[in-house]
């Protein structure tokens, strides 16, 4: 299988470039003009880190509540950020990631960029030009922070770097930066950007015989950033092209070794499913010095980034390393929980409990923060300091890992440590009730309440989305404590029976899920959190009758409202709660819709909606230059990506459902070596509109229950034995086995050997 991309020029702005990179390094190769290449570099640690932000001693939660029962919002804010508008006044600037620069490579006279042809599966992009064979490549090696530019041809007759200083000149003095000291001699170019308080960044770029290598790099001062470039260019060139891309093409092909083999009839998202995998281990290589913000390592030079380009936890880097698990790369998730466990955001965490609660063992995040696990916005409002489900869902991420892995010692020393911290937190907030109940008093729906929500306040009791986590973490530590031999803690399991899965709206009946008690969903929203026991908590399947009627009307309330202001992330997960609910159409045609408004010409996810006329989300912004105003998300491409796993398989309520969302128009289609929960490897193949064969591979034994929704039965076979089997289908598997299912023959019940004219599966 030969995987490889092919994006014509022009492309025109930094977003439609084509991306390389290996989590911290990364670079984007576009062209405004036919005879210049443009190479925008940046790193993903880049950062400013000033001002970033930690609870506040005084923001108690008994202070918060009574603030709350005053019905004022902006008490709230004055408990949590006291003086926080004179600090608006004097201009201090959050924590945020810095941009770059970039490079641009001129042509020799006559020279036009035709196409780049990327290589997926050896990380190489080959820049064509028009009228011959002569071509630039260029290799990101995924190891070492060394872009290597091959010109055998002599295409290119000049070099000019360009830092972010010539767009964004302004931010960078009201934040106290020194113009960047320039470099440029005789075969060599770049820059050295210094901050101060942070670790300098060079661009440097070398010609070199037959081509040019460049690094970006960090270094205490700009004195070392600048030697340790030159160092690292001096290594390639000891290595050899040969040795640094033979290097790049072991280190994708192990990657691609896990990615499954999907076949859809839809030539678009096949395109660009292959390319989200590929820029997925671009962002999150676990070589990388960090995991993977909202950008990956891609800043544009235009525009500091926006959010900081920081990690915005209440949905977006979750959806980015979502697709670590049916993606089938486990270990790139790592470099996400090593963040996590880092002293400065265990630090950071434990003061924000100990702050909010004055609990000693909690882990408390804010929403919106740098590497260091630090609030970039200047001050906190309940959002922000109240949202414990952006760690609850972090905690989930840990828990997949585990149902993927089987990592017992993973569980025992890191997944049970955080989630119990985690808990600790909710523990904190929760309260018994007059009727023997558990609740919480005051809460968060996610970006839910602010002005025009038809919301009387930012916040409320009970939660749903904050329920969703609670009971999500009480299932995953009972489930722990079970496996690793230990005692549940009393609470955990009062919550399952005393604290509700969802607070309602509406009468008996006609009960709806409630964004928190006394609040509907009452305007068409972004996100999409009361409905988070659906996707991604997966409660449904314990859900009493009743509770399954509330969550079926919800549905129904939530299509009423429509999409018009949703982002580019809102989509793929409203894809995948539908497709959870078993609906078979309707999550191909939002991911059509999504692919019309969010997807640039690039290939790139985008946050702005590209035209007016079908969301009103940021409308003010639509009609902005995009070539100024252009801004990346990479979760929009992660989740779209995992939103077409979903389709073909997923796991819902211990149930692996094989096409479970595929629509009429992939009547023929397959996947081959998708991972899910429990140690399992599923493929299938779908053929007139029907499901042909299903293999299931169990990697370390255990129960499986499998349902194909389009067959009724099929014929099984496990060794040498054949039978007829009806869905859904529950086996012991032991480890390492495989198992086959095939559309059963009309009239044949086989329970002895098989025959060898019947074996194929």
């Amino acid at each position: 299988m030969t995987r490889t991309l092919t994006f014509d020029f022009p492309l025109p702005r930094t977003h439609t470039g084509i991306a390389l990179g290996n989590g911290s390094f990364g670079a984007l190769v576009w062209s405004e003009e036919p005879d210049c290449l443009h190479v925008t570099v940046s790193r993903n640690d880049f950062w400013d880190h000033r001002n970033g932000g930690r609870l506040w001693e005084g923001g108690t939660f008994e202070r918060l509540k009574e603030a709350y029962q005053l019905g004022d919002p902006q008490a709230m804010v004055d408990v949590l950020s006291p003086g926080v508008r004179e600090l608006w006044k004097a201009g201090v600037s959050a924590s945020t990631l810095l941009p770059g620069g970039r490079f641009e490579f001129r042509l020799a006279p006559g020279s036009a960029l035709k196409r780049g042809v990327l290589d997926c599966d050896q990380g190489r992009l080959q820049i064509q030009v028009e009228g011959g064979e002569a071509a630039l490549e260029l290799v990101l090696s995924p190891q070492s922070d060394v872009l290597w530019i091959v010109d055998r041809a002599d295409l290119v007759r000049e070099v000019i770097a360009r830092s972010a200083w010539e767009w964004v000149a302004e931010e960078f003095q009201r934040r106290g930066f020194s113009k960047p000291m320039a470099i440029a001699d005789r075969d060599a170019w770049g820059w050295v950007q210094d901050c101060p308080a942070d670790p300098s960044l060079c661009a440097l770029t070398r010609r070199v015989p037959g081509g040019f290598v460049g690094s970006v790099v960090l270094g205490a001062d700009a004195q070392s950033a600048q030697a340790y470039a030159s160092a690292l260019i001096d290594e390639a060139l000891h290595q050899g092209e040969d040795t640094v891309c033979a290097a790049s093409h072991a280190w994708w092909a192990g990657y691609w070794d896990n990615v499954p083999q999907v076949d859809i009839p839809a030539d678009f998202f096949s395109r660009f499913l292959l390319y989200a995998h590929y820029r997925f281990a671009c962002a999150t290589n676990p070589h990388g010095a960090r995991p993977s913000p909202l950008q990956g390592p891609w800043i544009e030079e235009y525009q500091f980034p926006s959010w900081g380009g920081d990690y915005t936890f209440n949905v977006n880097i979750q959806q980015i390393y979502t697709l670590t698990f049916c993606g089938g790369n486990l270990d790139h998730i790592l470099p996400l929980f090593d963040m996590l466990e880092s002293a400065p955001f265990q630090e950071t965490m434990r003061h924000n409990a100990r702050a909010l609660l004055g609990i000693e063992d909690g882990l408390l995040l804010t929403h919106s923060v740098n590497d260091q696990g630090r609030q970039c916005q200047i001050g906190f409002s309940p959002h922000s300091a109240l949202d414990q489900a952006v760690v609850a869902w972090l905690g989930h991420l840990y828990w997949l890992y585990y149902q993927y892995a089987g990592d017992d010692v993973f569980l025992r020393e890191r997944a049970y440590p955080f989630l119990r911290g985690v808990m600790r937190v909710y523990e904190a907030m929760l309260e018994e009730r007059g009727d023997g109940t558990l609740w919480l008093p005051v809460s968060v729906s996610p970006e839910y309440g602010v002005t025009g929500f038809g919301a009387h306040s930012q916040c409320g009791p009970n939660a749903s989305m904050q329920l969703a986590c609670i009971h999500t973490l009480a299932n995953a530590l009972i489930q722990a404590s079970e496996i690793l031999g230990l005692a549940p803690q009393p609470i955990w399991l009062e919550i399952k029976s005393r604290l509700p899965r969802f607070a309602t709206f509406g009468s008996e009946g006609k009960a709806r899920i409630a964004i928190w008690e006394g609040q509907d969903l009452a305007v068409c929203h972004r996100h999409h959190s009361h409905l988070a026991c659906i996707y991604p908590f997966d409660l449904v399947a314990e859900m009493s009758t009743s509770e399954k009627e509330t969550v079926a009307n919800s549905i129904e309330h939530w299509l009423r409202l429509g999409m018009g202001t949703w982002s580019e992330w809102c989509f793929p997960w409203a894809a995948i709660i539908e497709a959870r609910m078993g609906m078979r159409e309707a999550p191909m045609l939002l991911l059509q819709i999504w692919k019309e408004i969010f997807v640039n010409e690039g290939l790139s996810t985008v946050y702005l909606p590209r035209f007016h006329g079908f969301t009103a989300h940021r409308y003010p912004d639509i009609d902005k230059p995009k070539e100024t105003h252009e801004i990346m998300q990479l979760e929009g491409t992660a989740a779209a990506a995992t939103a077409i796993f979903e389709m073909l398989v997923h796991t819902r309520g211990g149930v692996t459902v094989v096409f479970p969302a595929t629509p009429p128009s992939w009547a023929d289609a397959s996947f081959r070596g998708v991972p899910q929960p429990g140690g399992l490897v599923v493929s299938a193949t779908r053929r007139d509109g029907v499901t042909e064969n299903v293999q299931v591979t169990s990697l370390r034994g255990g129960r499986c229950v499998l349902d194909v929704p389009d067959q009724v039965s099929m014929t099984l076979q496990r060794g040498d034995q054949r039978e007829r089997v009806s869905f859904p289908l529950e086996l012991c598997l032991e480890s390492g086995e495989v198992l086959s299912l095939s559309a059963a023959r009309s009239g044949c019940v086989c329970t002895g050997p098989a025959q060898a004219e019947d074996t194929e599966a």
